[in-house]
């Protein structure tokens, strides 16, 4: 996860955050854009651009959505003009990252106040193919290409344009199984000689064809 850093002294300061999340292969996780400009001033606008790092746009994940988080009206202007779109290195290129804009107000009257703010999320796919224990970051990169002209990550306050003062990516992990760990059994199931039955552990699956009748029992194995 890439972090970057920049001195600010001002009263505008604002950092732009992501989230982390664990999941599995052949899953979809939603990842989250966060504003923060709790020290700073309220806000005229921004836009952002986030990147799958190079070790995952290689193993193929890719995002499939970018959205207005339910909430974000409620801080923004009625007029306010706001834009997410996949994000390419060029138009129409594969899907690696996720871009926005939003203007609160052309008028530059209306702001977003300062705070905390959920202000983006958008979702990425994770194939079958990855293995457990990878890991990938996406960061706020600028240079992104969506809908128009390649997005920075900037803030506007007061008509004055800059970069976050920070810009913290997010990570998504698949975990591996742990060696020696513990396995809760979920539900305890019960079968007649030659049927099937399945038995959940740990989000593991396990059908058991039973020969006859037989107590299994079941332990959790490190390794991919």
């Amino acid at each position: 996860m890439l972090v970057l850093n920049f001195a600010s002294t001002d009263a505008r300061a604002a950092d732009l955050f992501g989230s982390d999340r664990q999941t599995r292969p052949g899953e979809t996780v939603t990842l989250d854009v966060n504003f923060d400009n709790t020290a700073g001033d309220s806000v005229q606008g921004f836009t952002f651009s986030a990147l799958i790092d190079d070790a995952g746009q290689a193993d193929g994940l890719r995002v499939t959505d970018v959205r207005q988080p339910a909430g974000l009206a409620a801080v923004l202007s009625p007029q306010a003009f706001v834009r997410y779109d996949l994000g390419a290195f060029e138009r129409f290129g594969d899907p690696v990252g996720a871009v926005g804009a939003v203007v609160i107000d052309f008028g530059s009257v209306a702001v977003m106040p300062a705070g905390v703010h959920h202000v983006a999320e958008f979702d990425v796919t994770i194939p079958e193919t990855v293995f457990l224990g990878d890991a990938y970051s996406v960061d706020f990169v600028d240079g992104l290409v969506g809908f128009g002209q390649p997005v920075s990550n900037i803030y506007t306050v007061g008509g004055l344009t800059t970069a976050f003062d920070s810009l913290i990516g997010s990570e998504i992990t698949i975990p591996a199984p742990t060696a020696g760990g513990d396995i809760s059994v979920t539900n305890e199931a019960s079968t007649t000689s030659g049927s099937l039955s399945t038995v959940t552990a740990d989000e593991y699956l396990f059908t058991v064809s039973a020969a006859s009748n037989h107590t299994f029992s079941f332990c959790a194995l490190g390794g991919t």
